[in-house]
């Protein structure tokens, strides 16, 4: 009695986390009609490779999906609404955030300058920086003054925060 043993192994191994940086900040950046994305979440590896964590929708999203552990950079599109006699114009605004979660160790918090400079070389045409570590600082009103500080004397009708 022969008792042959076939073993098919398939593995199909999906990874759904290599979506690299450059991906979420074109998602965030696109401005087609589907505008699903609004903001993204990047977390940059000890030997200096930036991951992409979650993106999307509107401001309450990104500022819950920051993690309290962890050092994190957020980029959010903010569009500022311009409305004039018969024309409204909206203008894309970029702004990064840099997120040191109120329960990052000190040690680990000097990684987070680290991480910096490779960020803003990546989210080149991000106006505006913010350094935040608690989430309630992140709101429409900070955000919108911030964004107003740097956008010269120009003060758009209001801030379209998406979602």
């Amino acid at each position: 009695h022969t008792h042959t043993h076939t073993h098919t192994h398939t593995h199909t191994h999906t990874h759904t986390h290599t979506h690299t940086m450059t991906d979420y900040w074109a998602d965030v950046r696109n401005d087609g009609t589907d505008d699903s994305t609004t903001w993204a979440i990047f977390e940059v590896n000890p030997d200096g490779s930036v991951l992409g964590i979650e993106k999307g929708l509107g401001l309450s999203g990104l500022v819950s999906s920051f993690a309290e552990d962890k050092i994190q950079w957020g980029v959010i599109k903010v569009l500022g609404v311009d409305q004039q006699d018969n024309v409204t114009s909206r203008r894309p605004k970029y702004v990064q955030i840099n997120w040191v979660g109120p329960r990052v160790p000190a040690m680990k918090r000097m990684g987070a300058l680290a991480g910096k400079s490779t960020i803003s070389q990546l989210l080149q045409g991000a106006q505006v920086t913010i350094d935040c570590n608690d989430r309630n600082d992140l709101t429409t009103v900070t955000i919108g003054k911030a964004l107003l500080q740097c956008g010269g004397a120009h003060k758009p009708t209001h801030y379209d925060f998406g979602g």
